[in-house]
């Protein structure tokens, strides 16, 4: 199924066990990327709806202060606090990907030597 080294490394059935869980615990920065981009639109959806920043709606969330009566209301609360969850997680991996990444130059760089687009981030 596998060959060359690829082939050697799935010969036992350890090793592949170690490259699933690499993989299923592991996203690429391309997806984490997007994930932000993602992320951010939303924010800024929520945040243009309802005059107000996202940290800021989120503290007053996190605090039980806003009323949960309307079910639309409570819907909105959910999708608002899960895209910044989502925000905020994301840009706290790019952010120890970026300095892991930085960390490993021994010289100036190009932006394209920065550029991560197949690094592999911790899930």
């Amino acid at each position: 199924m596998f060959g060359g080294a690829a082939g050697n490394f799935f010969a036992t059935s350890e090793s592949a066990k170690i490259w699933l869980e690499v993989i299923m615990n592991t996203m690429t920065a391309e997806t984490l990327l997007r994930d932000i981009f993602d992320a951010e639109a939303a924010l800024h959806w929520f945040e243009q709806k309802y005059g107000l920043l996202s940290e800021t709606f989120y503290q007053v969330y996190q605090q039980g202060l806003l009323r949960d009566e309307d079910p639309d209301e409570i819907q909105e609360y959910l999708s608002w606090a899960g895209s910044w969850e989502i925000f905020m997680d994301r840009r706290q991996r790019y952010n120890q990907a970026i300095e892991l990444r930085r960390s490993q130059l021994n010289r100036p760089a190009s932006l394209l030597e920065l550029h991560f687009n197949q690094l592999r981030v911790p899930v």
